[in-house]
């Protein structure tokens, strides 16, 4: 569910690709990344190549539950390194033989991790998981062409908008937007309260142009559509795209948070080559570069300090006790099912 668009190449990064990074490695091969379209930076990629010899083969999903299926399918091998979303990392616990238990001697960077993003409902012993971004969803909207200002999440059902909005291709995020909507939790569990999101998402249906998981935001800067309701980060880039065209962003109540983590699957092919990569995006460069190309806030110590003033502007950060207030999405159990079967309807 990510689309973003590279506005900062470091060339001195690539010259100096492992300052803070700990000693050269000097080993070939291929790392296999698994994880969002651009969500790794390509200049993230190509300084790690140089750095280190070894090949990044970066393979895409898009959605968790996709990566899941192919995970499984492959009894936890193929890839060695997976960034996902944490309640999909929640599933895959449940369901074992999927994750490798971390050696975090192997990543010297792992001190950089900001301790509030550690000690998660996914995975509370920190055993299998390295944090790498966290986000939150927005509403990207052109104030010219509609009056409302989306102070609450029911505004997007607004009989105004008919056909005008865009979402991300994402079950529990827009199921989830019905349940808070009727007052219910995004993991809800009580099938009258879910038949109760699902009516209203019959409603809402009407309003929804398209579904765009990679770029939702391009729908409102074209001219497309007057809303999208997307990643923070996304909405950032649409504003940043066409500044002449005055796009706000609004953080209805009632949205919630996910944080996305780097895990290595069971049965890695390259291990070795994993850690090294992971270590690598732990690196104050890599955080730097992936908050300027991505928009999204790192879980790294550093994320603020590696940016201006000027280039925190243009980073998703989540506004002052935001992440404090609101829910994740976490796994709904047998329930999973009736979601599944609420947006198959829904599409």
């Amino acid at each position: 569910m990510k689309k973003f668009f590279i506005v900062f190449v470091s060339a001195l990064f690539v010259a100096l690709a492992l300052t803070g990074c700990g000693k050269k490695t000097k080993g070939k091969g291929v790392v296999n990344l698994f994880t969002w379209q651009e969500y790794v930076p390509d200049v993230n990629v190509a300084a790690f190549e140089k750095a280190t010899g070894i090949k990044v083969n970066y393979t895409y999903f898009s959605t968790n539950e996709e990566m899941l299926a192919k995970l499984e399918a492959v009894n936890g091998g193929q890839y060695d390194v997976v960034i996902c979303g944490d309640y999909i990392i929640d599933i895959m616990n449940e369901k074992g033989n999927l994750l490798k238990k971390l050696d975090v001697s192997k990543i010297p960077n792992y001190d950089s991790i900001d301790p509030v993003f550690q000690n998660k409902f996914f995975d509370p012993e920190n055993k299998y998981t390295v944090p790498y971004a966290v986000m939150f969803p927005a509403v990207l909207y052109n104030p010219k062409e509609i009056s409302l200002t989306f102070d609450s999440l029911s505004d997007l059902a607004d009989p105004s908008l008919e056909n005008n909005v865009v979402i991300t291709d994402d079950p529990r995020a827009n199921i989830g937007l019905a349940l808070s909507v009727n007052g219910y939790s995004y993991n809800e569990k009580d099938t009258s309260r879910l038949s109760e999101a699902q009516a209203w998402l019959r409603t809402f249906r009407k309003n929804v142009k398209a579904f765009s998981t990679d770029d939702p935001e391009g729908f409102v800067v074209n001219g497309e559509a007057a809303v999208c309701y997307a990643n923070a980060s996304q909405c950032k880039a649409g504003v940043f795209r066409d500044s002449s065209l005055d796009l706000k962003i609004a953080y209805p109540s009632g949205i919630f948070s996910q944080q996305d983590n780097y895990i290595i699957p069971a049965n890695a092919p390259n291990e070795d080559n994993a850690y090294a990569l992971i270590n690598f995006l732990l690196s104050e460069e890599s955080v730097r570069n992936m908050e300027l190309n991505t928009y999204y806030q790192n879980c790294s110590k550093h994320a603020k300090s590696v940016l201006s003033k000027e280039e925190l502007e243009t980073v998703a950060i989540a506004p002052e006790g935001l992440l404090d207030s609101v829910e994740s999405i976490e796994n709904v159990g047998t329930v999973t099912e009736v979601y599944d079967r609420i947006w198959t309807e829904f599409k």
